[in-house]
């Protein structure tokens, strides 16, 4: 059966005006999703049978701007008051552009790509493909060195600077879920960009700030459970490229093969630390699951019920201590050097949780990129209708 609805939105501008629309569009349901709760899986037919769960409209941008377009029928699972609860996809399913197309245009528009973005602060990188430098047991990265690099603040006055986050579009960061929230449950609001340095107003960066103005969290991420730790974050108005802000690429590969990763990041430099006012960089070692799981076990942390996931969780540090992402670095990316594209990047994780910064058989866990890819191209690149 095919119904029509009204749903009323609330939007706040950067004016902090209010503005309300009224978004009207057709909808079907059927007797076995009707009752279904938020985040239990829904059928959808399609031609590849991907997952749905059930989730607030507003929560589901790809069905809300099929919505808009009037150009798919949302089924829906159940409302809440007058707000729907519809079957949202957890992968994509026709695919459009993607985040490896968009890795080789990013390529392009740098001066060994053939463009024009100077991509001479990445003159380290021999130095790193050598001997990965050695944010605890970390060393400062280099200007432009890893312009993706995020760092989220709940306010733009007298700011907190907590997590950190990955340009990987002109408009949106890639970071941890539980990054959405800093202290006493205050919402992040504002991400700077192209800035290594915050707290000194030399050199020749330009940084930018932009509002967050949308959290997307992953459906499955239920705290404090600490698994599908990962969100998507809107900027309010599209960022500029240039030699200090400029997107990373995402790892699709199931397995890799390198041996070893980069994390950076502004967190404390020892347990009981200050944070860093400076991007640090650490070079750390990938940890098998078995030995990661004997340093967190599910019967003495209950939120891993599973223990480590490794379809969806990896970890890295050193077992015997010194090196590590601490406190401050979470949502921070966990990347490789891209092996055909000179001075650019492939994150491979998101800082997640760990123990004790840099103490022996304590490695840090990071959220599995590749796990997630489809999910971010869903939202961030979507199908053109």
């Amino acid at each position: 059966m095919i119904y029509r609805l009204c749903v009323r939105f609330i939007v706040l501008d950067m004016s902090k005006c209010a503005i309300v629309w009224c978004l009207i569009f057709a909808y079907s349901a059927d007797s076995q999703s009707w009752d279904r709760k938020d985040d239990e899986l829904c059928k959808v037919i399609t031609r590849t049978n991907d997952d749905y769960t059930c989730k607030p409209i507003d929560q589901c941008p790809v069905v809300l701007r099929a919505a808009e377009d009037l150009s798919a029928y949302p089924k829906i699972c159940r409302f809440r008051g007058r707000v729907p609860i519809v079957c949202c996809p957890t992968t994509r399913d026709v695919p459009g552009r993607n985040s490896t197309e968009m890795c080789r245009e990013y390529y392009s528009l740098t001066t060994r790509g053939g463009g024009t973005i100077d991509s001479g602060g990445c003159r380290t990188n021999n130095r790193v493909r050598k001997s990965l430098l050695t944010i605890v047991g970390g060393t400062k990265a280099e200007e432009m060195e890893f312009p993706h690099m995020a760092r989220f603040g709940e306010k733009i006055k007298n700011v907190e600077w907590a997590c950190g986050g990955s340009l990987i579009s002109d408009r949106y960061v890639l970071s941890a879920a539980h990054c959405s929230e800093i202290g006493k449950k205050t919402p992040v609001k504002w991400a700077l960009l192209g800035d290594n340095d915050i707290g000194s107003n030399e050199g020749a960066a330009d940084p930018k700030i932009r509002e967050i103005v949308e959290r997307i969290l992953h459906p499955n991420y239920k705290p404090p459970s600490m698994y599908n730790d990962i969100g998507l974050y809107r900027l309010s108005t599209p960022v500029k490229f240039n030699q200090f802000i400029l997107p990373v690429c995402l790892n699709s590969e199931e397995q890799l093969t390198t041996k070893q990763a980069i994390a950076i990041g502004w967190g404390r430099t020892s347990s009981a630390g200050q944070t860093s006012n400076v991007l640090m960089k650490v070079s750390l070692d990938f940890v098998e699951q078995n030995e990661c799981n004997r340093s967190y076990s599910s019967s003495t942390n209950p939120n891993l019920k599973f223990g480590i996931n490794p379809s969806n969780q990896i970890c890295a540090g050193q077992m015997e201590g010194g090196k590590d992402t601490c406190q401050g670095d979470s949502g921070g990316p966990l990347q490789i050097v891209h092996p055909e594209f000179e001075c650019m990047y492939i994150q491979v994780g998101i800082t997640s949780f760990g123990k004790l910064c840099g103490e022996p058989n304590a490695p840090g866990v990071y959220t599995k990129v590749s796990n997630y890819v489809s999910w971010i191209d869903s939202i961030v690149w979507p199908t053109s209708s």
